[in-house]
């Protein structure tokens, strides 16, 4: 949240020992160093509330001279749907300097005590802290801060004195700005843990200042000014909840002593100042309706025990929401409201406003919220990873949280393709990257459209919505309906949208299913013919007992009112087509174009056939094979197909031209 601070330096004095020293809350005297213990966390770390413990009991018996740091990086601090996120701007550099490996991890004064790097299990802390507390430092550091309540200006002064010489020329001046006391939720800790020591900023940088007089008896005066934002990341910063460390590096990777304190508070306050703080979207946006939550943040010196909360998405009629409670000044609370129904409208406004108080400029907001993206309930996912692959992770869920389908552990970029049969429902899609950039790209689409899309860096998470309702049995045909000029060898197909069984809920048999199937010619004379139906339900064949007669027009029709999806929908009505066959000959040269040899045993060879698409189907129906051909005469290899009946397929100059051939071994 850079762009929402304002950090002013009104200036340095450096004096030295012979001038006269003016320090007021700094110490001359030689003194041991202080401990900074950057604790590297997330709040889906299963492992890390025994390191807050570890560390609370060092602070515990050291609490004038240890300071701990509680960093939330890494993948176990990505956030899920609702949850906060305690992460920052400089949590991830920290955790790639200290060299950590695992959660939970800790560095001491940022101090390599064995190997390249400074990250230490949490069992090792306490020793490491100890030795470090037991060490002469040649630089004293001390700090005081005073925040305006009414502004939020946090003013902060640092002393710091050097009792002897430094072995840097340069040092660096860093200061920690933490919150206690946040009430989330955290793994093998509840929902409502308390989170302590939340760095949430560093007002002077990534790594500080530089300080370029390091020399003994140089005593350096600085005042800051710091406008304290009042969220970050969509998490509230309460004033009273806050803490200043401030330390003093060699580099960017040795701390040689801190210190810290807790602001004293200035400035008149409100007596009743209630700010609707955020809007949070921890619900799916389906089905015209949604659950709202709100957090209210009581900025006035009274304690507030109601609260009206209107609300309304756009122009409908609001609801009104009663709260009843206790907030205390300068604390905040999450409020879940009613769901609220309404007429999707794909974008639409939702606006929420509370009670009138004596400061009316933060007492509503407006919030906008897309509907969730609607397609069938056969759904494909396919993306494609990074040079990680094994960070990426994603799951699938229904509203109630439950998990449909989740996958993690990838090979690096390479694509993958999912098919889901769903249940109509809403869904709530969760992509995650432990290495906060992404992956490449991003699909999600059904039978018929996209309903989301990506390219690109996405980040450490990606959230998408859908849901999904049944669609009816839809057949298309092969040929298709008035086709001219039809091979008379050619196989008919029928095409359904989606896996089909008969409506007894049995499955339809491969071989000869029982189907009611007509077929004829323009005379009304019966075709003999026999059916399959591919393995996956989706295509039936109907292969014809001998070929068909040259210039004449067939009918096919198929039965409704046997069949149905998976959800119980029938193809009520009967699919019928026509197509006509071409002239006598054409069977081996179909508009110049020739298929040979045949039978055929390693390759089949096609001419006249540039610009077109080839596709060989089995006898079940089956594509096994399918290019798009630009040369005059083209080679398939067909070595390695199974012995039998096959269909090749031209689509050639919006024109279907079909020749039946036989493989051998």
């Amino acid at each position: 949240m850079k762009n929402l601070k304002i950090l002013q330096l009104f200036g340095l004095l450096i004096f030295f020992i012979s001038n006269g020293i003016s320090q007021t809350i700094v110490s001359t005297d030689v003194e041991n160093k202080n401990v900074v213990l950057e604790e590297f966390t997330g709040i889906h770390c299963s492992y890390c509330p025994q390191g807050h413990a570890i560390a609370e009991g060092i602070l515990e018996d050291h609490p004038d001279d240890v300071f701990i740091i509680n960093v939330h990086a890494g993948g176990y601090s990505i956030p899920n749907d609702g949850e906060p996120d305690f992460r920052t701007d400089f949590g991830n550099a920290f955790a790639a300097k200290a060299g950590v490996t695992g959660y939970p991890s800790g560095t001491v004064n940022r101090h390599i005590f064995s190997g390249n790097h400074a990250a230490l299990g949490r069992g090792q802390w306490s020793a490491a802290a100890n030795q470090i507390l037991g060490q002469t430092s040649y630089v004293n550091v001390g700090i005081e801060t005073e925040i305006n309540r009414a502004t939020r200006i946090a003013t902060i002064h640092v002393e710091i004195y050097y009792t002897d010489n430094s072995p840097e020329s340069i040092n660096r001046l860093n200061i920690a700005v933490l919150q206690d006391s946040t009430i989330a939720p955290q793994v093998n800790g509840g929902n409502n843990y308390n989170h302590m020591h939340r760095l949430i900023d560093m007002p002077l940088g990534q790594w500080g200042m530089e300080l370029k007089t390091t020399t003994k008896e140089t005593f350096i005066d600085k005042t800051f000014t710091y406008t304290i934002p009042a969220n970050t990341r969509d998490v509230p910063i309460i004033l009273n909840h806050l803490q200043f460390v401030v330390f003093v590096a060699e580099t960017q990777q040795k701390i040689i002593s801190a210190n810290g304190c807790r602001p004293t508070f200035v400035g008149s306050q409100p007596a009743n100042d209630i700010a609707l703080s955020k809007v949070i979207v921890d619900e799916m946006i389906c089905d015209g309706e949604f659950k709202p939550s709100v957090e209210i943040s009581n900025f006035g010196t009274n304690t507030i025990n109601s609260l009206e909360i209107n609300y309304k998405i756009n122009n409908e009629t609001a609801q009104v929401y009663n709260w009843t409670g206790s907030l205390q000044s300068l604390a905040s609370k999450t409020v879940k409201l009613p769901v609220i129904s309404y007429t999707p409208q794909g974008n639409n406004t939702f606006t929420v406003n509370i009670s009138a108080d004596d400061n009316e400029d933060n007492n509503s907001q407006a919030f906008e919220i897309v509907d969730a993206s609607q397609g069938i309930t056969w759904v494909e996912l396919k993306f494609t990873t990074d040079d990680n692959g094994d960070e990426f992770s994603w799951v699938l869920r229904k509203p109630d949280g439950s998990v449909v389908k989740s996958g993690n552990d990838y090979e690096n970029n390479k694509t993958y393709e999912f098919n889901f049969d769903l249940s109509p429902d809403c869904y709530r899609l969760e992509i995650k990257d432990e290495n906060e950039n992404g992956g490449t790209s991003l699909i999600i689409k059904d039978a018929s459209d996209t309903l989301y899309t990506i390219d690109g860096n996405w980040g450490a998470k990606k959230l998408v919505r859908f849901k999904t309702e049944t669609s009816a049995v839809v057949p298309t045909s092969n040929p298709t309906s008035n086709a001219n000029g039809v091979s008379l060898d050619s196989y008919v197909y029928i095409n359904f949208n989606q896996p089909v069984r008969y409506i007894n809920d049995n499955s339809i048999p491969v071989m000869n299913p029982d189907l009611p199937v007509t077929f004829k010619d323009n005379n009304n004379n019966d075709v003999a013919f026999k059916l399959f139906m591919n393995p996956d339900k989706t295509i039936l064949t109907i292969k014809p007992q001998q070929n068909f007669e040259s210039n004449m027009v067939y009918t096919v029709t198929f039965g409704g009112g046997v069949i149905e999806n998976n959800y119980d929908i029938e193809l009520e009505n009967d699919f019928t087509f026509s197509f006509s066959t071409g002239v006598t000959g054409i069977t081996e040269t179909k508009n110049n174009i020739i298929i040979y040899p045949n039978p055929a045993k390693n390759e089949i060879n096609i001419t006249n056939a540039n610009n077109s698409i080839i596709e060989i189907y089995n006898i079940l129906g089956n594509l096994v094979y399918s290019s798009e051909n630009r040369k005059n005469t083209c080679t398939i290899n067909i070595s390695e197909f199974s012995q039998g009946s096959y269909v090749i397929r031209i689509l050639y100059k919006n024109r279907i031209i079909s020749k039946k051939i036989n493989i051998v071994n």
